[in-house]
């Protein structure tokens, strides 16, 4: 698992302040992917929210808001229930970090597969790559310093992007 944290430049490519990408082993990472991240459709069927927080978590149309002091450092937040994912998808999420932090990833077989960390705050777009053909459970979950420090950001979109298809 891995972490990459990327800081754009004001008035650079990107009109997201950060990017956090959680790439596999060997895989180009970087600027090449920005424009992608950044504004590429993300398929969003078959998304269904299974389970969350309600204390600290609210659903509203396409958004994920939390806002709250958070017990445990790395709180479950958001479930979405299992999906078939192709090696090479991206889940990604697009949205504002005010404060504390979360962590995407994806859940195989019951145990992470892969996941990334968003820590500063600002604008973000965070992708976890999936690593392997399979059925997955994307989630979201708190990850800050210590217990009962508050979170509060709003994923505005959330999905996947699809690899090119093979030829």
């Amino acid at each position: 698992m891995s972490f990459v944290g990327v800081r754009f430049e004001e008035g650079g490519l990107s009109s997201y302040r950060q990017v956090f990408l959680s790439p596999a082993p060997g895989a180009s990472t970087g600027r090449e992917w920005a424009d992608k991240l950044q504004s590429a459709p993300l398929r969003t069927d078959g998304f269904s929210i299974a389970w969350i927080d309600s204390s600290v978590t609210k659903v509203e149309g396409n958004q994920i808001q939390v806002d709250g002091k958070i017990k445990t450092r790395f709180a479950y937040l958001v479930q979405v229930a299992p999906i078939t994912l192709r090696k090479g998808s991206l889940l990604v999420a697009r949205g504002q970090l005010t404060e504390g932090g979360f962590a995407l990833g994806a859940l195989k077989d019951d145990k992470w597969h892969n996941q990334v960390a968003v820590s500063q705050s600002g604008k973000f777009v965070a992708a976890v790559e999936i690593l392997e053909d399979g059925t997955f459970v994307p989630m979201i979950t708190n990850s800050t310093a210590r217990d009962g420090i508050k979170s509060l950001f709003t994923i505005t979109e959330f999905g996947i992007l699809e690899p090119a298809p093979s030829k």
